[in-house]
């Protein structure tokens, strides 16, 4: 019975673990896609040009 419990409560550990990760991995690929849009340097490049030639 403790062996069972045992590799139950090892088994929901390791899903727990798998759970983290993958919002930790979610979580970054959001930040990432935020930093693209925002702080793209050739798009700020491309408006002050055109901010200069106007």
């Amino acid at each position: 019975m403790q062996r069972l419990q045992a590799e139950q409560r090892a088994a929901m550990q390791a899903a727990e673990k798998l759970h983290r990760e993958k919002l930790a991995a979610e979580k970054e690929g959001e930040k990432e896609e935020e930093t693209d849009t925002n702080a793209d340097p050739m798009a700020a490049a491309e408006a002050q040009a055109l901010k200069q030639s106007s």
